[in-house]
């Protein structure tokens, strides 16, 4: 028996076996299934994504578009990874340091995901497809867990049908089905269930909320802004809230799990403080969303938002700005607080304000926003004094510039006399919450407070007039100075001599006039003597360090409106790259010798020359030009292999080749910045360096191996060729000029490019309390300045007040408040500094009429002749020179008249030829005040004849003296 058992077990493996060998030998046969080319470049992207590298995905966009991919290929990687795909392709942080190249990617990105939807609303959300499934939850098991596992794989856009039908409760076993589907969706629908909360009832929001906190990444969940249950958590147990006793128990029981305690832990944190701590974080800072999406033609990142739309009764989602995101979010969460009682209530109203106040003035651009945003000017103008007061307060501590504008707006419409009066400073010296707002570091909210102080009931101290005046000055001022066409003057302050050396080129390349300084105490020291177009700081800063320097920078009034960039450079100075280094030696080489070779001048045919002469004539210098070139080019790359021999650089054939050819890209290209080199004047040479790009481009951009050495070598030598230079102020200046035109990256040539992304982010915590100074990696090129520093720029606070037609009513403000301060005995002298301002307003027709109700009371010199310059130009409104005239004889009779004996002449002249009688009369009336000619009184009187009577009527005879009057 034992021997038949044991015979069987060898049978048993001889066949197990042979079934082996058959199905590897089947194998063998059958070739593996190989992946279309679009699906397995996908996942080839989609692995260099998880791992983080981002710059070897960037090329793979390009390539999975080129390989035309199909609606098919697109089905077949979603059903592979997941609804979350193609949105993978958003949480890059970043694709790629170059602009060029980022945006590009960005294109890709869209055109990819709007493909892939497409293709998914096509074959899988259809809305017959949706209902069918959601139906097939009450059916058999078999049809429920095919149903369930498509209404998964549709995703976020099933949310909407089921929570419908949920809503309808129509069929208890599809609810039910519904409800036991959540904790399987993916993490992308959750946000969609947490928004539809607001539009089920307490029996259907437990039934949600119960599938919800069953969810397998919950935890995870709760670290998104969009997918975060905690807040409504929160809301469901505020005492003020009627909640139905099991919904507010999950509430607790999931709090308690989540916050790992135990009932008196969770006693001990008040949902109203929980609640207005996660609505501030939406107002004092920006929290990461994780699918925001930043399109190729928005400044701003945008993100999918889902909210209950309770008009239309149905769930809807917008793409809409993180901005705005910011604002939903943070007025829903204080709302739930708003609606209670107790000083939590009164919190939340004030971060309510704040937060809508703020928005207001970013969307209306800092322009009128009882215009663009009435319904929030009606909350700021009807809100209750302790809130508006504190709100005020919050904002100006914190350095919120939008929410001071949108209070200020609202205060100066009612001429709020509260603000004017509560006190900014408790226990010191009586100091107004406006009367602070005119030290703020902005110029518009300076104008605002002031403007309001003026239209108030209390008079103004003699210290205040002065601060109004001022503002009122500058506010004049700024409006009169047009935008530089070029980025003008650059202050720039490191104390380290390397990096400024490093930094120099690249912004004088990208067009800046640079003036460098090693201390604070420099900078400020000449900023005294006059501003600049931008200020940038690295934030090694010392003497005083990087936050009081800031402070000094934002709280003076004539520095404040200077747009400032902090630069988080490392620690430690990264060296540049041997080709950078090369380039600059090549500059400094063309600098220190800057003879070329006869180099004939471009050709300039004369009119009377035959075609047959010019066109030889062209050709001749073109073969002259280009022979010339090409000897200096090797003469200057002979001298830089030279150099390069004598370093300590250890290459191989082909790194050499790789080498020898930047050397040749360097030298045309310092070459060309001094000469002009077109196909139309030297078309060899211009062929040549197009030939150069195109077999550089061929190569990669990495720098080359083991070059430590020889980039310490080299550094050393440019130190001393640097030195010198710096003895003749001429070659320093020729160097700049010609480094100014050279840029490594657009050569192509590798870079120096470091970011500490932990430093930026320390320095965005300690710079929180100074909103208008931006923050910025150090950049590589020019090209990164213009197309990053720029747009940072032009967007600072002073620029941001676009609207033309609100610009054109403050300066209107303006100058009424200076004319109302000048007429007043009391005050009338505060105003002389802004005599200049006021005169540049007489250029604007409606400005000019206030303007002269002003300058009748200053006693300068230069009035009368201005106010003349309008009378005699006839291309003024007559109305407004009828005025000028008339102030003129006003200012005349009270200081003198002023005009100088060279304008009299003209004047006289411009009386004589005025058809209009009245203004020719306050002409003459104006000149008789400043040099009377009896004599010709006298002549006038003596040439006078009365003008006859109309004919047909009898001269009328005066009345006797004696007669007697009619009695009435």
């Amino acid at each position: 028996m034992r021997h038949r058992h044991l015979s069987w077990i060898l049978l048993s493996g001889i066949i197990a076996v042979a079934t082996i060998a058959r199905d590897s030998t089947v194998a063998q046969q059958v070739p593996p299934r190989q992946l279309p080319k679009s699906q397995a470049i996908y996942k080839q992207l989609r692995t260099f994504i998880l791992e983080g590298q981002y710059s070897l995905a960037l090329p793979l966009l390009k390539d999975f578009l080129d390989s035309k991919p199909e609606q098919q290929d697109y089905i077949a990687i979603y059903d592979k990874y997941g609804p979350g795909a193609f949105t993978l392709l958003y949480r890059v942080p970043r694709w790629s340091d170059n602009p060029a190249e980022q945006k590009k990617a960005r294109e890709y990105v869209e055109t990819i995901v709007n493909q892939a939807e497409a293709a998914l609303d096509q074959h899988i959300r259809q809305p017959q497809r949706i209902a069918k499934y959601i139906a097939n939850l009450g059916a058999s098991p078999e049809e429920r867990v095919f149903a369930q596992a498509e209404l998964v794989r549709i995703g976020v856009a099933a949310v909407p049908f089921m929570i419908q039908e949920i809503r309808n409760e129509k069929d208890k076993a599809i609810v039910e089905g519904i409800y036991g589907l959540i904790p399987r969706m993916d993490a992308e629908s959750i946000a969609a269930w947490i928004a539809a909360l607001d539009g089920l009832n307490p029996t259907q929001q437990y039934g949600v909320l119960s599938g919800l906190v069953r969810h397998e990444q919950f935890l995870n969940l709760q670290e998104e802004v969009q997918t975060s249950i905690i807040p409504y958590l929160w809301s469901l147990i505020l005492p003020n809230r009627e909640t139905l006793p099991p919904l507010r128990q999950l509430a607790q029981d999931t709090l308690r799990s989540y916050l790992r305690g135990s009932n008196p832990i969770l006693e001990k944190r008040s949902p109203e403080q929980e609640l207005l701590r996660i609505a501030r974080r939406f107002y004092e800072e920006s929290p990461p969303y994780r699918l925001a999406r930043k399109l190729p033609d928005t400044s701003e990142p945008v993100v999918r938002l889902w909210r209950w739309s309770a008009a239309e009764g149905k769930l809807v989602s917008v793409q809409v700005p993180v901005s705005w995101a910011n604002e939903y979010y943070g007025l829903r969460y204080a709302r739930w607080v708003a609606a209670g009682e107790g000083t939590h209530a009164v919190d939340a109203q004030v971060l309510m304000l704040s937060i809508a106040g703020r928005a207001a003035a970013w969307r209306s651009q800092y322009g009128d926003i009882a215009q663009h945003e009435p319904l929030v000017m009606q909350l700021l103008a009807t809100a209750p004094v302790a809130i508006r007061e504190e709100a005020f307060r919050q904002a100006l501590r914190q350095k919120q510039t939008a929410t001071l504008v949108a209070i200020l707006q609202a205060a100066q419409m009612s001429a709020d006399k509260e603000l004017a009066a509560i006190g900014g400073r408790p226990g010191g010296t009586p100091v107004s919450l406006l009367e602070l707002a005119l030290d703020y570091p902005d110029p518009l909210v300076q104008f605002l407070a002031a403007d309001t102080l003026l239209r108030g009931p209390f008079p103004l101290s003699a210290g205040v007039r002065v601060k109004v005046v001022d503002i009122l000055r500058r506010q004049l001022q700024d409006a009169h100075v047009p935008p530089p066409s070029a980025p003008g003057t650059a202050l720039y302050l490191d104390p380290d001599p390397r990096r400024r050396d490093s930094m120099l080129p690249v912004l004088l390349s990208a067009g800046f006039r640079v003036e460098t300084f090693a201390t604070g105490r420099d900078l400020l020291q000449r900023l005294r003597q006059g501003t600049a177009e931008v200020i940038i700081i690295d934030r090694h800063a010392v003497h005083p360090p990087l936050r009081d320097l800031l402070s000094q920078l934002r709280v003076d009034p004539r520095w404040s409106g200077i747009p400032t960039l902090v630069l988080a450079s490392p620690d430690q100075v990264p060296s540049p790259t041997l080709e950078q280094l090369l380039l600059r030696l090549a500059a400094m080489m063309a600098t220190t010798d800057p003879q070329l070779p006869d180099i004939p001048a471009i050709y300039q045919p004369h009119p009377n020359d035959p075609p047959e002469v010019r066109q030889n004539q062209i050709l001749e210098n073109q073969k002259a030009r280009d022979s010339a070139l090409a000897q200096a080019m090797k003469e200057r790359r002979t001298r830089l292999l030279h150099v390069i021999d004598a370093l300590p650089l250890h290459l191989n054939a082909e790194q050499r080749r790789l080498l020898e050819l930047r050397v040749d890209l360097i030298t045309s290209a310092v070459l060309a910045a001094q000469v002009p080199i077109t196909p139309s004047v030297s078309p060899q040479i211009s062929a040549y360096i197009h030939d150069l790009h195109q077999r550089h481009s061929l190569f990669p951009a990495h720098t080359l191996p083991d070059t430590r050495l020889a980039v310490e070598e080299l550094l050393r030598i440019l130190q001393r060729l640097e030195q010198e230079v710096d003895r003749v102020p001429a070659a320093r200046a020729r160097f700049e000029q010609l480094y100014s035109q050279l840029d490594a990256e657009s050569l192509g040539l590798p870079v120096t490019r470091y970011r500490d992304l932990e430093l930026e982010a320390r320095l965005r915590q300690q710079l929180q309390y100074f909103p208008e100074v931006f923050l910025l990696p150090l950049p590589a090129s020019a090209a990164e300045i213009r197309d990053n520093w720029f747009v940072l720029w032009r967007n600072s606070t002073v620029v941001r007040m676009a609207d033309a037609n609100y610009k054109r009513s403050v300066r209107a403000r303006a100058v009424a408040a200076l004319a109302q301060l000048a007429a007043c005995p009391a005050s009338s002298r505060d105003v002389i500094p802004a005599t200049s301002n006021l005169l540049l307003a007489l250029s604007d027709d409606s400005l000019a009429p206030d303007a002269m109700e002003a300058l009748v009371h200053l006693p300068d010199p230069m009035i009368q002749p201005t106010l003349m310059g309008i009378v005699r130009n006839p291309q003024r409104p007559l109305p407004l020179r009828l005025q000028a005239a008339d102030t003129a004889i006003r200012h005349a009779q009270r200081f003198s008249p002023t005009l100088p004996p060279e304008q009299v002449e003209p004047t006289r002249q411009a009386a004589s030829m005025e058809k209009d009688l009245s203004l020719r009369l306050r002409v003459l009336a104006y000149l008789n005040l400043l040099a009377p000619q009896p004599q010709n009184f006298r002549q006038d009187l003596l040439n006078y004849i009365p003008p006859e009577p109309a004919q047909g009527k009898p001269a009328s005879n005066p009345p006797s003296k004696d007669a007697p009057t009619d009695k009435q």
